[in-house]
């Protein structure tokens, strides 16, 4: 594609979209944040917290951005010769369950492992983590590793406890040390209630009632069960400084995320020859466009881009979306529960800033 820069004067139209969509009450909370390798262009937050603005840096459920952030830290490991990415998990857990001897870490980054996805099932204020990640590695699977794509969440507790048996440590605590700490995301964890400033509720949330006592137990349980597919809360700030370094081959204020090559391989398309299992047996079955981790947008059309480009959404109507040809990141965050289209629209409507260099 033509080389292209980012023209700050052209980005209105897109926090207008946002503020509009605010207005309109499909979310009742947003930020916009847009940078380059350079840092920070632009930032914008809407919608109120009971009788509070929202602010650029509250923190928001950022659902299965997540996704991403772990599966920096799992390519990690990869990097540094702990692991390989092609090797059965078993080679590192002796106690998965045999119906889970082929799975590798690539089939769960790709989610092609096929380990059933039923987080949203388990989130009953009671099953502590440990059960969960028992089911993730024992329950049978839906399919052989590799035969289809089958998004699924659960699967990243069985990438947690790898991260814990090789760190020695908790899993939280060793993203905490490969990402978080070395990015400075200091306003990022699995729990609403850590890190400075506000955080703000999620509207539509599954098991998340209108009495703020009950609301507060379940966000309470979520903290503790630390869901490594998709339980972190974070800022605009601290996602654009995890997009910095994607935009600087893996590096940000002298600290190293990933060597250049592996940056480079964990956002190529992995599921070229792997097509999506149909839900119900009746639809079509698609080319999910999925890279390590990341989603990959150039693959998918939805928002227009470079081919090294990488995105992923969460739930809550939250995107990130890099691309290194063009030196862009933008940070969508909002709060209302399954209302990613939203996100995908606000990303286009940044795109169009961009114009010839």
């Amino acid at each position: 594609m033509p080389a292209l820069r980012l023209d700050p004067e052209r980005l209105q139209p897109a926090f207008d979209a946002l503020e509009a969509r605010v207005e309109s009450g499909r979310a009742t909370a947003a930020v916009l944040a847009v940078g380059t390798s350079d840092g920070l262009v632009r930032d914008e937050a809407f919608g109120m917290v009971g009788e509070d603005l929202v602010g650029v840096d509250d923190r928001f459920f950022i659902a299965s951005i997540t996704k991403p952030v772990v599966a920096t830290a799992v390519v990690q490991l990869a990097a540094e010769g702990r692991i390989h990415l092609a090797e059965p998990l078993r080679t590192y857990l002796p106690d998965l369950a045999e119906s889970h001897a082929a799975v590798t870490a690539w089939h769960i980054l790709t989610h092609t492992s096929g380990i059933p996805d039923d987080i949203f099932g388990l989130w009953d204020g009671v099953t502590p983590r440990d059960e969960l990640v028992r089911r993730a590695m024992t329950r049978p699977l839906d399919f052989p590793p590799g035969a289809r794509y089958a998004y699924c969440s659960t699967s990243f507790y069985v990438l947690g406890e790898l991260m814990a048996r090789i760190d020695g440590v908790p899993f939280e605590e060793s993203l905490r040390r490969r990402v978080l700490g070395p990015m400075g995301m200091t306003a990022t964890s699995f729990s609403a209630f850590d890190g400075p400033g506000a955080w703000v509720p999620v509207h539509g949330l599954p098991t998340g009632p209108a009495d703020p006592a009950a609301a507060a137990g379940i966000l309470g349980y979520l903290a503790s069960i630390s869901p490594p597919g998709g339980g972190l809360w974070s800022t605009a700030g601290d996602l654009l400084r995890f997009a910095q370094a994607w935009l600087r081959d893996g590096s940000l204020d002298g600290a190293t995320l990933l060597p250049a090559a592996w940056v480079d391989l964990m956002g190529r398309e992995q599921t070229t020859d792997v097509r999506e299992a149909s839900p119900d047996g009746i639809a079509p079955e698609r080319d999910p466009h999925y890279a390590l981790g990341w989603g990959k947008p150039a693959g998918g059309g939805d928002i227009p881009c470079s081919p090294r480009a990488v995105e992923h959404g969460g739930i809550s109507g939250t995107r990130l979306f890099i691309d290194p040809e063009t030196d862009l990141a933008v940070v969508v965050l909002a709060n209302r529960w399954d209302h990613a289209e939203t996100s995908h629209a606000i990303v286009a409507a940044v795109h169009s800033a961009l114009v010839p260099a």
